[in-house]
């Protein structure tokens, strides 16, 4: 296992009174010589980036963004952006999970993707635990070159026991956007708890894990070997399903019994991903 230095900021100390409740990341990949690696990060507030390994090949960093709090405080604003420069590519994975802590204001998460032409993006799932009378608004916005690719999952792990209890949280909201040239060509959003137009009504008592992935930029007609791993995994404890853009990318749902089985669907996605032509 490899290391690579790279010039970081702190800019905590630069956040004025009253915008301690703000943290930022900020992390650029560039690929220089057929390598790439971590060119820069900066951060402020709870939010920091691992330095770089080069575990699964020697051109290809991997990073974790951690989060230094016990969770997602009430009126927390969390805002970060991953740059990845022309043909460079990056593994980025969340330290832990995102436990989204109670309150009226929630918390906020703001996640910008700059993917330039021909780089490649594969992240590891975000986590996200909702408690009780906690609110949570996620916004993913994903801007694709030409020739990109991108792997992004997330996993909501709720807390339901039967179809009469109604989900405890306030409000989840995820919304996952995919721009090119500057026009939104995808967008996909989920959107329930209590203050939803849910009203709290869960999609299923044996299912309380919810995972979405995205994978971008793969070629046209690769559909059908997605479908095919959809109907391998379906059990008494699993369903996933699928839906394509073309020129865009594939729309990946999965739900689950536990955590631990909605992972496994990702990672043989995330195989997938790997080998497509």
């Amino acid at each position: 296992m490899n290391t690579m230095p790279c010039l970081w900021t702190d800019d905590t100390e630069q956040m004025g009174k009253g915008s301690t409740k703000v943290s930022t990341l900020d992390i650029f990949f560039l690929a220089k010589n057929g390598v790439s690696r971590l060119e820069h990060h900066r951060f402020s507030g709870l939010l920091r980036a691992s330095r770089p390994v080069y575990r699964r090949t020697a051109y290809c960093p991997e990073v974790q963004m951690i989060h230094l709090g016990p969770g997602c405080m009430d009126g927390d604003r969390y805002e970060q952006q991953i740059y990845v420069g022309e043909s460079a590519e990056a593994d980025v994975a969340y330290q832990s999970f995102t436990r989204v802590m109670p309150g009226g204001a929630g918390s906020t998460h703001a996640l910008n993707i700059h993917l330039k032409s021909h780089s490649t993006l594969r992240m590891g799932p975000n986590i996200i635990i909702p408690f009780a009378q906690s609110k949570y608004i996620s916004h993913v916005d994903v801007h694709f070159g030409n020739g990109a690719r991108a792997f992004i999952p997330e996993i909501l792990l709720t807390r339901q026991n039967s179809l009469e209890e109604t989900l405890d949280f306030i409000r989840f909201q995820s919304t996952f956007r995919v721009f090119r040239s500057g026009e939104v060509v995808m967008r996909d959003c989920i959107d329930v708890g209590l203050d939803s137009l849910t009203c709290g009504r869960g999609w299923s008592t044996r299912f309380v894990a919810l995972g979405s992935v995205y994978l971008l930029g793969l070629p046209d007609g690769e559909e059908p070997r997605l479908q095919r791993l959809c109907r391998e995994v379906t059990g008494p404890g699993l369903r996933a399903g699928v839906s394509a853009i073309d020129g865009v990318g594939i729309a990946m749902r999965v739900v689950g019994s536990t955590v631990q089985d909605v992972q496994r669907v990702i990672d043989k996605a995330r195989y997938c991903f790997e080998t497509f032509a």
